[in-house]
């Protein structure tokens, strides 16, 4: 017997209850489980840092314009080239708002790069998103 009262709909902590038996009668030791019904995860909820970059394209000083939505613990800009190789990598300021940065990737050579800046919270969501860089 099975005693299951989650609902996926409604975030909260269940308790389920397996209880079974075989052909002859022979009960088997009663499993609880306890299943933690959370808020789903979505493509927004990653997509929570709105920024700019400018000059695009740029000659390697370029300005990061952001918007973080809440209380953040940590800010990091990234570059990627198009190979998927990290090249450069920055923290930057975490205040909530709107925020302004200057990155200089003057030590980068000519060519397309991908710019993510992440940041994360106490409740252990993670926020990202991405632009596309060109430098001349």
């Amino acid at each position: 017997m099975l005693h299951n009262p989650v609902d996926t709909a409604i975030v909260g902590v269940y308790t389920v209850t397996y209880n079974v038996s075989d052909a002859s009668g022979n009960a088997a030791v009663e499993l609880i489980r306890t299943v933690n019904v959370e808020d789903a995860l979505s493509l927004e909820n990653f997509e929570q840092i709105k920024f700019s970059l400018f000059p695009n394209p740029s000659t390697g000083d370029i300005t990061v314009m952001y918007y973080l939505p809440g209380l953040i613990d940590g800010v990091l800009a990234e570059v990627y080239d198009m190979l998927g190789r990290l090249v450069w990598t920055q923290v930057i300021e975490q205040e909530q708002g709107m925020q302004q940065a200057n990155l200089n990737l003057n030590s980068l050579q000519k060519g397309n790069y991908i710019v993510m800046i992440s940041a994360g919270n106490n409740r252990g969501e993670k926020f990202v998103n991405n632009k596309i860089l060109i430098l001349k």
